[in-house]
């Protein structure tokens, strides 16, 4: 994506002597199905993997006119490396801890949250349910430097570029089975970018 997008635009630019205004909408989507195992001494939930699938859409434009309209789909199972855990606390609250390291930051979140907890007459647990108010006001600076991220390594210059961005999170919706627990998330990070160039 990164050569298709570069070449686009010096297309634009070799024969412009005048200012040209780009437009750019980076969109990337993401599903994840994850997978726990419990740990029976503490009632955690640790996540052991993940199938993530990644769409990344990028429309760029000079001057209205359409100079590159490309859809990237990426699939992909990631080996969990730092601790990520769900540990239900209360009737209707989990302790969430993400140790996640990203961009070359550990997260080092660990909080308690509200949660839909349900269980059996007996206590277990059966399902578990955290909105996505909950999720996006942890993650919302985390997901917006996944946007800028994403720009950077299509090498676009954004030091005078008019910047804005849209995060949104899909509620944590978790199936216990006996000692296993799968769960599914998903996330939407849209930036918006305009940049005028003088040629």
């Amino acid at each position: 994506m990164k050569k298709w997008i570069m070449g686009f635009m010096v297309l634009a630019t070799m024969s412009s002597a005048y200012a040209i205004e780009y437009k750019l909408n980076l969109d990337v989507k993401m599903n994840s199905h994850e997978f726990y195992q419990i740990e029976q001494k503490t009632g955690k939930y640790y996540r052991v993997y993940s199938i993530v699938s990644t769409n990344t859409h990028v429309l760029m434009k000079a001057d209205e006119a359409i100079i590159a309209d490309v859809t990237e789909p990426k699939s992909e199972r990631l080996d969990e490396t730092a601790e990520y855990s769900i540990q239900p606390v209360g009737r209707n609250t989990v302790r969430l801890i993400d140790q996640s390291v990203i961009n070359g930051k550990k997260l080092n979140i660990d909080v308690i949250v509200k949660a839909d907890i349900d269980r059996t007459f007996t206590g277990k647990v059966k399902s578990i349910k955290i909105a996505s108010e909950e999720i996006l006001a942890l993650y919302q600076d985390v997901l917006e430097e996944v946007g800028f991220n994403t720009l950077r390594g299509m090498n676009i210059q954004m030091k005078d570029a008019e910047i804005s961005t849209e995060s949104q999170m899909k509620a944590i919706e978790c199936v216990v089975q006996k000692e296993t627990m799968s769960c599914d998330t998903g996330l939407a990070v849209a930036v918006k970018l305009k940049l005028e160039d003088e040629q």
